[in-house]
């Protein structure tokens, strides 16, 4: 069975979204190979296609909807991406694809959140089907994260070729089990952010045999901006140079999907060794432009460990502003209470204090996040750092407008999560960590 994903490139979508009643929505032809395109492929394990098979019905066979076997596939997906896991699934190579939906269910390990997609439209073989029609059927699909930026991210962890798709077939009996790929721990993940001016800003350490991310505003470099028929002709690319042993990876820092650009993160392995490492960028137009971003031929410095730091110990002590001074008073209302007085004239802001073993002076090895849930959409942002508090260090969430803007909500929620590898994850809420118990809550006063 081939067991090969493709950097698949999906068009256009129906307007409708995906459903997790099972029923798919076309997806219109998927374009192999374009390198301008929005998606891309996974190779370090933030998205992993667990296993894929049609639902026993606990009588020998198969559960039946209509006319079709109901299929259950599971999607492991990074917590850190705040992205959902969902599938694409296309009755043979001469069909078209259909997009389905994941539910969150249980099962992932820490880091990770598990989707459960449920198909029961559009796939093959069917109940019904002679023996040879299902013997020779075989369907494809293909995993992955729904990102923010309209990009999506594939499983490509346990393939043979980046231009492929999982195959199903009848010799394994249409279903695809977890192989173990990506079950070893993952990699210590550090990642370096280039805002549109000013330093780069770190989030968890640069580990030698870990990973680095590279993430670069587009605003900040735009000398290059050349278009052909209204599309992109234009490059933005990372280098990174590890030290001292000098190699050099090199990525793309954009994508795009037609006329829209969206910015990329540049992932790559650190090699074993390393002690540092240097960074910087290039903006070109093929034969027309060049322009860099090298902190003036001195290029971006930073520095590698050998070891991951210690995982986060603990969290809590909150605190938190709805008044004008915007001074940090310990504790939180709960429910907070947004009203026009904190919409209009107040600071609104919550924040915690988090401590592992090591990291006193280093709140740059620490990734900081609030997930925020506002009428059951989830949102992940970045904390800010604020202050060392003893040998803690404090971070903090300024509600955004989002939030504060009272008329479009009736229901919000929160919880504060911490990690130093970028994969396990310290959660605070209305409980104390790992855990967190339930979201802290927020509520509006008409």
């Amino acid at each position: 069975m081939s067991r090969s994903l493709g950097l698949i490139l999906v068009l256009g979508f129906a307007a409708c979204a995906p459903s997790i009643d099972g029923v798919g929505v076309l997806a219109v032809g998927p374009a192999l190979g374009k390198s301008d395109g929005a998606d891309r492929a996974d190779h370090a394990c933030q998205v992993i296609l667990r296993s894929v098979s049609r639902n026993p019905d606990g009588h020998g066979g198969f559960e039946v909807d209509g006319s079709h076997w109901v299929w259950l596939v599971d999607v492991d997906v990074a917590t850190s991406l705040g992205a959902p896991g969902k599938v694409l699934y296309r009755p043979s190579s001469v069909e078209p694809w259909y997009a389905f939906d994941g539910l969150g269910v249980p099962g992932a390990s820490a880091g990770f959140q598990r989707y459960r997609a449920r198909l029961v439209d559009h796939t093959a073989p069917m109940p019904g089907w002679s023996g040879t029609a299902i013997s020779r059927a075989k369907p494809e699909l293909a995993a992955y994260a729904a990102l923010s930026d309209g990009g999506r991210l594939f499983d490509h962890n346990r393939l043979d070729s980046d231009f492929a798709n999982y195959t199903l077939d009848y010799t394994h009996q249409f279903q695809l089990a977890d192989d173990g790929a990506c079950l070893a721990a993952a990699k210590p993940l550090g990642t370096l952010d280039f805002p549109v001016a000013g330093a780069p800003i770190q989030r968890g350490a640069l580990v030698a045999g870990g990973q680095i991310s590279v993430s670069y505003d587009a605003a900040r470099l735009t000398t290059c901006r050349a278009t052909h028929n209204g599309f992109r002709f234009w490059s933005l690319d990372a280098n990174v140079r590890f030290l001292p042993g000098g190699s050099v990876a090199t990525g793309s820092l954009v994508s795009s999907n037609g006329a829209t650009v969206s910015p990329l993160a540049f992932v790559t392995d650190i090699p074993a060794g390393t002690t540092s490492v240097e960074l910087w960028f290039h903006n070109y137009t093929p034969g027309d432009c060049d322009a860099w971003d090298s902190d003036y031929s001195r290029n971006y410095q930073a520095p590698v460990v050998a070891t991951k730091p210690a995982a986060i110990g603990w969290a809590g002590d909150w605190g938190s502003s709805f008044a004008r001074d915007c001074q940090h008073r310990d504790g939180v209302p709960e429910p907070a209470i947004i009203d026009e007085y904190v919409r209009e004239r107040a600071c609104s802001f919550v924040d915690a204090d988090v401590w592992a073993p090591g990291i006193t002076d280093h709140p740059e090895w620490i990734f900081a996040d609030v997930e925020w849930t506002k009428n059951a959409v989830t949102t992940h942002s970045w904390l800010s750092y604020t202050e060392r508090v003893g040998n803690n260090a404090r971070f903090r969430w300024s509600l955004p407008y989002e939030l504060r803007n009272l008329s479009d909500w009736t229901t919000a929620s929160y919880r504060f999560r911490f990690s130093t590898d970028g994969n396990s994850w310290y959660t605070i809420g209305q409980g104390a960590g790992p855990d967190g118990g339930a979201p802290r809550s927020l509520s509006w006063a008409q």
